[in-house]
């Protein structure tokens, strides 16, 4: 192949590469905006929902200062 040649196909890889960079950035910065508007929506929890998340990570449970005493609980002499 010919140095012309080949010059013209990397031109237009080149321009290819740039066109679908374009398209790339167009389409990320289309599904971050989407993105950010689902987030900024409250969400909707039902009060099973709650209460099973709640027991899930164990609120209400264990010593009042779980800060202080928190290896006693882990590790099953609960008080």
């Amino acid at each position: 192949m010919s140095t012309p040649e080949l010059e013209q196909r990397v031109n237009k890889l080149e321009l290819k590469v740039k066109t679908l960079e374009k398209l790339l950035k167009k389409s990320n910065q289309s599904n971050l905006s989407k993105l950010k508007e689902e987030l900024d929506k409250p969400v909707e929890r039902t009060p099973e929902d709650i209460e099973e998340a709640m027991s899930i990570v164990g609120i209400f449970d264990g010593p009042k200062d779980l800060a202080r005493h928190f290896r006693s609980y882990l590790y099953g002499e609960k008080k």
